[in-house]
Formats: structure tokens, C-alpha cells, sequence
């Protein structure tokens, strides 16, 4: 699962700059081979392209990105609903 770097803090935080933080920690095609067969890459979006994911991991067979997006709002309130008590 990858996080989005918020680049708006960037200049607040203890990381490289965009490019080290790309070269060091961006999921490319040869880092997703080191994972198990049958992996799935998720991301909460929004996406930064070429820099938290490569565009082609992002646009791949494990990539399930656009699901989760889609659905992220649906799951959290009925998470919160759950959470609140109520039957």
C-alpha cells in the first residue's frame, strides 16, 4: 500500500526533495517484482505519478487504485457508522 506525499509540506518535513524522494521511494515495475505473485497496489489518491508510483504500476493488472478511490468514501462512512453504535 502506498501513501500519498503531500507536496504542500514538502518544505515542512524531514524529506528529500522530490526527485531523491522519487528515485528512493517510488513503487516502480522492478520494486512491485520483489513483491509475493498476486500482489495488489493500492494508493488512497489522489495519485502523484512518477513520484509515490510509476505510471506503469499505476496503470497495471495489481494496480486496484481507481477502485479504491471509488469506494474509499462508501467504506469510511459505513465504518463510522458502525463505530457510532448503531444497529
Amino acid at each position: 500500500m502506498m501513501l500519498r506525499l503531500q507536496r504542500e509540506r514538502l518544505g515542512q518535513a524531514l524529506l528529500p526533495s522530490i526527485r531523491e524522494y522519487a528515485t528512493l521511494f517510488c513503487l516502480t515495475s522492478e520494486r512491485l517484482k520483489l513483491a509475493k505473485p498476486g500482489a495488489i497496489v493500492m494508493h488512497p489518491g489522489p495519485l502523484n505519478r512518477g513520484i509515490e508510483i510509476s505510471p506503469a504500476v499505476a496503470d497495471s493488472q495489481s494496480a486496484v487504485i481507481l477502485d479504491q478511490v471509488t469506494n474509499g468514501v462508501s467504506v469510511r462512512m459505513a465504518l463510522m457508522y458502525l463505530l457510532s453504535g448503531a444497529a
